[in-house]
């Protein structure tokens, strides 16, 4: 599932739930053969997907809070030891969501950027590193952050991994268990993998190849073209922005987005059937941690 994109990400460290705490091995998702879908899957919007596994996610506007909060708490924390925090530390929230989870769909920008990462997006990542990099902590100051280094400072004791440490256990507080948060995205690069060997899957491609063919363009699967190496280039060039116009209209023309989709779906749920405990104090503790966010930040 290469991308040729930079996403935004969350950026909150520990205060995170972590990724290796409770929780078993993932159950195969392809326990009982190839799921069926319907013969005519629903049209989908591709800048709107959402998939089953994304109930197991916080949410753009929860990241938000928790980055809030957690920037809050670092102000602080770092502050007692005679440091600023700056808030573009912690600032980033998952904006893509699983808008090219398929692949690119959204004939202007590919008009304009071929398979290029949007402008848009470039310069809101370009903003947040220049924002992080002008900011960046002295050395002293993140032995404070991370608790890496001496345990005191001007007579004054650290917490136990360092202010991140004592703010994860403020936004992690009544979560006995801390689940292996990990696995939703290894779910979900499971059912990305397994949908790609589907029948329906596989078939739809093949209609897609033909479709790129009459106009010149020999690729067996959408990622294919996706991750050509001709296109690394800085800047998008005119047979890019011809391949990937094309790309969308025979995505279209074969309702290639619809039929991946609705597969991909089908191995989410019947991962969610197998992983149905772990997930569920996945979630569980996704909504304590908001909560004790929302608090911090009436506190702060």
């Amino acid at each position: 599932m290469e991308r040729r994109w930079i996403g935004i990400v969350a950026l909150l460290g520990v205060a995170t739930l972590s990724a290796c705490g409770a929780g078993g091995g993932t159950e195969s998702a392809e326990a009982g053969g190839e799921p069926a879908i319907s013969e005519n899957p629903t049209e989908v919007d591709p800048a709107q997907i959402t998939l089953p596994l994304d109930h197991y996610r916080q949410s753009p506007e929860d990241q938000k809070i928790l980055n809030q909060a957690f920037s809050a708490e670092m102000t602080h924390c770092m502050a007692r030891y005679g440091f600023s925090y700056p808030a573009t530390q912690s600032a980033a929230v998952d904006e893509i969501g699983n808008s090219r989870r398929y692949g690119i769909h959204d004939p202007e920008a590919a008009r304009e950027r071929g398979y290029h990462p949007p402008k848009d997006l470039l310069d809101k990542q370009r903003a947040l590193d220049a924002g992080q990099n002008q900011n960046k902590l002295s050395n002293e100051a993140q032995a404070v952050a991370s608790g890496k280094g001496q345990s005191e400072l001007n007579g004054k004791e650290i917490p136990v991994g360092g202010c991140q440490g004592e703010v994860a256990r403020h936004l992690l507080r009544g979560i006995k268990n801390i689940p292996k948060t990990s696995l939703v995205d290894e779910l979900s690069a499971q059912s990305y993998d397994r949908s790609l060997q589907h029948s329906r899957v596989r078939e739809a491609f093949g209609q897609w190849s033909k479709c790129m063919k009459e106009s010149g363009f020999n690729y067996r699967s959408p990622m294919d073209a996706n991750n050509d190496r001709a296109f690394s280039a800085e800047e998008p060039t005119q047979i890019e922005i011809d391949t990937a116009t094309t790309d969308i209209r025979c995505r279209n023309r074969t309702r290639l987005v619809a039929v991946w989709a609705a597969v991909d779906s089908a191995y989410q749920k019947k991962a969610i059937e197998g992983n149905a405990i772990q997930l569920t104090q996945i979630r569980e503790a996704q909504v304590t941690q908001v909560k004790n966010a929302t608090s911090s930040i009436g506190q702060h």
